[in-house]
């Protein structure tokens, strides 16, 4: 049989695993990056690329993002770079967004999140949760901003990352609980956080929930420890 030339398109892109891949909490902006060395002031085109072939999102002219119809409402006209004013769930997928010759995919992620809050000094738990039992999957991950908080490896049991203060709930693999754990929450640990399952390094799944938002307020003083006016 053969295969219609837009999802051998789709085959071909994914099967190169190039391009950026990230991910935005649901009804929150997302900002394309242009391909590297590209003028903000030239030429772009964006389309969606998918199974049932490749559509276009919208086109840069004269410095104007101009959207398709499907995505009218929704786009900055006036960014430089493309940017949906809020995200919608169906968002999720691949893009190829070029440029004065030049593309680059983009594999964007519109995840459901949760909101946490915390008072600085308390501890965090964030949750997330996962069977690894019977699966291929071999580390599981959170990460904030881009930097990897907390992995742990299922087949050593090594548990590494960018935060110290950070650990899983003991028993996690047998429970299934990967919740991130945080000692005395700082007013820096506030921000989006992304639980996901790992296989050779790439992400296999989503925990679940895949995201959550947590909100660190700052500490009132203690009026014990004010000092006293000047007589």
């Amino acid at each position: 049989m053969k295969l219609p030339a837009a999802l051998l398109a789709l085959l071909a892109l994914l099967s190169l695993g190039s391009g950026s891949a990230f991910q935005v909490i649901l009804g929150d902006p997302v900002t394309f990056p242009d391909p590297e060395k590209c003028a903000l002031d030239e030429p772009a085109e964006l389309h969606r690329i998918g199974a049932s072939g490749i559509r276009p999102v919208a086109a840069r002219i004269e410095g104007v993002w101009r959207p398709d119809p499907d995505y009218e409402g929704r786009v900055s006209e006036e960014s430089p770079r493309f940017t949906f004013s809020r995200s919608v769930y169906t968002d999720t997928g691949l893009y190829q967004l070029t440029c004065g010759g030049l593309s680059a995919e983009i594999h964007l992620n519109v995840l459901f999140g949760f909101d946490a809050s915390v008072s600085e000094g308390g501890p965090v738990r964030l949750d997330c949760h996962y069977s690894t039992s019977g699966s291929h999957v071999d580390s599981v991950r959170w990460e904030k901003d881009g930097k990897v908080v907390l992995e742990r490896s299922l087949s050593s049991g090594k548990t590494e990352g960018s935060e110290p203060r950070a650990s899983f709930p003991p028993g996690g693999d047998r429970d299934g609980d990967w919740s991130l754990l945080l000692d005395a929450a700082r007013l820096q640990d506030e921000g989006d956080y992304f639980c996901s399952v790992r296989y050779k390094g790439a992400r296999e799944a989503w925990g679940e929930p895949a995201a959550v938002r947590l909100k660190v307020h700052k500490r009132d003083p203690d009026p014990d420890q004010t000092t006293p006016p000047h007589c």
